[in-house]
């Protein structure tokens, strides 16, 4: 087991985790950066940043998290990419626990961000386990990303800014969604309206998920009629992902723990937002060491 000390350390390397990293690295201090994929976060499953500062062009979310690992690896910011399975206190130390590290801290910055809610009917699971439903566009398979039907369950932001993404690949989408309105941003509706490749369902739900073939995937709808595709995306939503936390002290949270970024934002989640929280709490660290 590799053993590792540090002032502080920080889980989750998205815009929250990094702009905490590079400031206290500003400030002389060495953190610690765990991630369990990809530096970058939930950023880099959007199809066009657009809305912040400086980016007037907007740029894709998989250019803003190459940007954003460029600047900490050049910083020699110390990331560990692997997941921190479980946090535990011993005495005025806070420890950190992989599969394969041991990281010991005084202060932690949690930036672990949110999962995607999941739509609990029949065959879920299975097509999960098949790989043909998935909840992030991150983990789509490069093969699958093209000349695929695909089935897009959901009617926000995500929903469409996921259709737009993979529109761009020559793939017949078709967005299906409980409510007769959607939820999305009016400019995201618009453009996505005006794309042929893009289908637009609602209101419909999902009642199973079906196998006729095991490389296909059958979605049976609430009025028994079938929308046959080769993999199925979920954006019905999000909720924190707050399991390393549901066992840590709450005044601890006061001065040696901090939670920052979609983790704590609702639907709130702005990578501009998530930033500053970063940059905010690494400057409370700062002074606190």
């Amino acid at each position: 087991m590799n053993e590792r000390q540090t002032k502080v350390a920080i889980i989750g390397a998205g815009p929250a985790g990094c702009a905490a990293a590079i400031q206290l690295k500003r400030a002389g201090i060495d953190p610690i950066l765990f991630e369990k994929y990809k530096i970058g976060g939930l950023a880099l499953n959007a199809n066009l940043i657009e809305n912040y500062l400086g980016i007037e062009q907007g740029i894709t979310g998989l250019e803003f998290g190459e940007k954003m690992e460029e600047q900490v690896l050049s910083l020699v910011i110390d990331t560990i990419f692997e997941e921190v399975e479980k946090i535990t206190i011993e005495e005025d130390q806070i420890v950190l626990s992989t599969k394969k590290t041991t990281c010991l801290c005084d202060y932690l910055i949690v930036a672990t961000g949110s999962i995607s809610k999941t739509l609990g009917v029949k065959g879920e699971s299975e097509a999960e386990k098949r790989k043909l439903l998935f909840y992030e566009p991150i983990f789509v398979p490069e093969a699958k990303i093209t000349d695929s039907k695909i089935a897009i369950i959901g009617g926000s932001d995500a929903a469409f800014d996921y259709a737009l993404n993979f529109a761009q690949r020559k793939n017949e989408i078709t967005i299906i969604h409980r409510s007769d309105k959607f939820k999305c941003l009016p400019l995201l509706y618009y453009r996505v309206s005006n794309l042929e490749s893009i289908e637009l369902l609602n209101p419909k739900e999902i009642k199973e998920f079906q196998f006729s073939n095991e490389n296909k995937l059958d979605l049976l709808l609430d009025d028994d009629s079938i929308l046959k595709a080769d993999f199925a995306l979920v954006a019905i939503g999000r909720k924190p992902n707050n399991l390393l936390l549901k066992d840590i002290p709450k005044e601890l949270f006061e001065n040696k723990i901090f939670t920052i970024g979609d983790l704590v934002n609702d639907h709130y989640r702005q990578i501009s937002i998530a930033a500053g929280e970063g940059l905010f709490c690494a400057m409370k660290i700062i002074e606190l060491i």
